[in-house]
């Protein structure tokens, strides 16, 4: 089998493994943490998908290009570029919390 056909597989056997063991969890939070806790762990599970589908893909994209860059002669100027890249991803969270919090009049 090709390492791509090998790799599909083990991301495929991955996902279903963790979808697995998340459902077998329930009955554990459920009686650990009763039903009312447990309906905010389904509520931040939600907030984790959706923010993970507004990323947008910026994560990657900035680790993809990190690691290209680090190729490069002058690499050392990187740690200035990663800390930067850093503070815009935590402006880019923070704004998509602001715009979700002034959504749902969500106070803190």
């Amino acid at each position: 089998m090709s390492s791509v056909k090998t790799n599909i597989l083990a991301n495929f056997i991955g996902r279903a493994v963790a979808a697995l063991v998340s459902l077998l969890l329930i009955p554990v939070y459920i009686r650990y943490l009763g039903i009312e806790a447990y309906g905010l762990v389904g509520l931040l599970a939600l907030l984790t998908a959706l923010f993970g589908i507004l990323d947008l893909g910026v994560t990657p994209t900035i680790n993809r290009e990190l690691a290209r860059l680090s190729t490069r002669p002058g690499a050392a100027l990187l740690v200035g570029q990663r800390r930067g890249f850093g503070n815009a991803h935590r402006l880019y969270a923070l704004a998509l919390f602001e715009l979700c919090r002034a959504e749902y009049g969500v106070t803190i």
